[in-house]
């Protein structure tokens, strides 16, 4: 799943979400429990879970295109 291209604009798939996608939505695998991953089968967490990620995606967005913005304004400055 992490070799397959990725359409442009879209974030690669990250570790984790590969993980809970590979393992069976009915397990209850120790591993992920112990490190604070959760499966697809529990909702609440799950939700949780999505939106801090949702959260920490859009705040690294943010922090790119502010980066590609003092970039071209430097590049700018020195043009």
């Amino acid at each position: 799943m992490r070799a397959q291209p990725v359409p442009e604009g879209d974030a690669p798939v990250s570790s984790v979400e590969v993980i809970s996608k590979v393992l069976p939505q009915n397990s209850s695998n120790q591993f992920l429990k112990s490190v604070g991953i959760t499966t697809p089968g529990s909702n609440k967490s799950t939700s949780t879970n999505e939106s801090e990620l949702r959260e920490q995606l859009a705040a690294e967005a943010r922090a790119a295109v502010q980066d590609e913005i003092d970039d071209l304004r430097r590049r700018s400055e020195e043009a």
